[in-house]
């Protein structure tokens, strides 16, 4: 697993607060030492700084008394996070930045479709006749394709493999997209990657009637413990949005698992 530049950062934040609080330093300690103002250590410990200064993240870490490694591992971080993600070259939206680096952290992730699949789990065709249907068209059309393609390439290769559960709506799999030609090979792949044992994939048939996730898509990510704090993220066409309070995540765990209860294996569903 590589970790992007935005998930270091939060996770330097992270590192940092939990450092100064068994230390028992307040900010107005560090600003009195003259490391760093307290608004910009707010900013660190927040995950909001651009570019930590890793000489900085030193000279805080010995103040609250890091030991070597653990100061050693903090400026890492520091220097990691001035890396560009993979994604950069390909003019990504800068609010959809931190979900590929979470996405490529995570260790579980829990998809809920309702129009069509997932991207993760597209082939090249559909995705092109997605995006077609968007309005995209030339060089447009082909740069986006190659930026799905890597990050399909780059999510499916990922060692260790994260754990992965896609639940979509009947309407996701019967919709004809790019015709059935297109359809029936995205069918073939879905059923290849549910071979996987680690991809669990779910579909809520039309007999269920109305259930919890009716509401629009949505994706949960779960990180090894203490490495970043469970995210709900939500996407549309226009943003992105990104909650990490424990009731919002509890709020859409429960809707999943209501959704889960109801979802039938895809192997099941005679499509």
């Amino acid at each position: 697993m590589v970790e992007g530049p935005l998930f270091t950062r939060k996770q330097l934040g992270i590192r940092l607060r939990e450092l100064r609080h068994a230390s028992g330093k307040t900010v107005e300690d560090i600003e009195v030492a003259d490391i760093m103002g307290k608004s910009k250590l707010y900013y660190i410990e927040a995950g909001r700084q651009p570019k930590p200064s890793w000489p900085e993240i030193k000279e805080l870490a010995e103040l609250l008394g890091a030991d070597t490694a653990l100061r050693n591992e903090l400026v890492r971080m520091a220097k990691d996070c001035l890396r560009s993600g993979w994604y950069v070259p390909f003019d990504v939206p800068q609010q959809f930045q931190p979900y590929l680096d979470l996405e490529g952290a995570a260790t579980k992730l829990s998809f809920f479709e309702v129009e069509y699949v997932n991207g993760l789990f597209q082939t090249d065709a559909y995705t092109r006749a997605i995006q077609v249907g968007w309005g995209l068209k030339g060089a447009e059309l082909d740069h986006t394709q190659t930026f799905r393609a890597q990050r399909k390439k780059r999510f499916w290769q990922r060692d260790p493999a994260p754990e992965v559960v896609l639940v979509m709506s009947e309407a996701a799999v019967r919709r004809q997209v790019g015709g059935p030609e297109v359809m029936a090979e995205q069918m073939v792949h879905l059923r290849k990657l549910a071979e996987k044992p680690n991809v669990a994939i779910r579909v809520v048939p039309y007999s269920a009637g109305s259930y919890p996730s009716m509401g629009g898509n949505y994706t949960l990510l779960e990180f090894k413990s203490g490495a970043y704090p469970e995210v709900a993220y939500v996407e549309s066409r226009a943003e992105c949005q990104y909650h990490e309070r424990a009731a919002v995540v509890a709020l859409y765990k429960r809707i999943l698992q209501e959704t889960l209860d109801i979802a039938v294996l895809m192997e099941e569903m005679q499509l």
